[in-house]
């Protein structure tokens, strides 16, 4: 997401600090990422320290989205659409059930392969040889006059 402007990109220990506090324990990693993502804003403060730092309370990992050196770089700004892409693009890969727009959707938003024959058996679709797309119907510009008027 920020492969042009790495500098602007949210930092992993923000990242790393806001998923530890909003994992409940979760059995397995996708109701873990499901909670991390819904809940992690919850743990962003609206006063300094931002985001404490759990050792230090007093230190904010955040110190640099308020600092006005840093304030072209929209750092705040872009963690929040950071998450708002991470929860969107989290969904997609979860609800789908097709291999090859999994396939295609991991590679476009994480840069990552996965091996097609171990998901279609994960998710129970080892049976499946042709997957279907729906067919795309093109309306022209001029609509067909009705039957009975002429």
């Amino acid at each position: 997401m920020f492969e042009e402007d790495p500098a602007s990109a949210p930092i992993s220990v923000i990242i790393t600090t806001l998923s530890a506090a909003a994992y409940q324990g979760e059995a397995d990693a996708e109701r873990a990422l499901e909670r991390i993502l819904t809940d992690m804003h919850l743990y962003v403060r609206q006063t300094i320290p931002r985001v404490p730092n759990p050792v230090n309370p007093a230190e904010d990992f955040a110190d640099k989205w308020h600092e006005p050196q840093y304030a072209h770089l929209h750092l705040e700004q872009n963690f929040w659409d950071w998450l708002e892409h991470a929860q969107r693009d989290f969904k997609i890969i979860a609800e789908a059930r097709d291999v090859t727009y999994l396939d295609e959707q991991v590679h476009a938003k994480f840069a990552s392969t996965i091996d097609k024959d171990r998901l279609k058996e994960k998710l129970g679709l080892a049976s499946i040889s042709v997957v279907t797309r729906p067919k795309v119907h093109i309306v022209s510009e001029t609509p067909a006059k009705p039957w009975a008027c002429r």
